[in-house]
């Protein structure tokens, strides 16, 4: 009788809270803190899940990491064609603004070499 309370104390400790006590947990390698895998599973199926996490987070991380990167290459490409836009009539007002102080120049010299 007393062999038979030793047995069901054994497995009610095993069943319960977290696989066991601390000395028990410590035989099994199963350090405190340590996510026990369920039972029945094996250690291919757990490297494959924590597999799928690293690449899980990994595609997060690039995902984030190309919409902040294309975001500001847009930016930039947008700011770039304002500039050069900008720029662009700048230049041709200078050249409009030259254009005419030349010919008016060219204009006034030719009349003052004739008078």
């Amino acid at each position: 009788m007393d062999g038979l309370h030793r047995l069901s104390d054994r497995k009610r400790a095993t069943v319960g809270s977290a696989g066991g006590s601390c000395a028990e947990r410590g035989r099994r390698g199963v350090a405190r803190g340590m996510h026990t895998p369920p039972a029945g599973a094996s250690n291919v199926e757990a490297a494959k899940e924590s597999l799928r996490l690293v690449f899980f987070f990994f595609f997060v991380e690039l995902l984030i990491f190309s919409l902040f990167f294309f975001s500001f290459v847009h930016l930039h490409v947008v700011l770039m064609c304002t500039i050069m836009q900008y720029s662009s009539r700048l230049v041709v007002t200078l050249g409009t603004l030259s254009h005419s102080f030349f010919s008016s120049f060219l204009k006034n010299a030719l009349l003052s070499l004739s008078a």
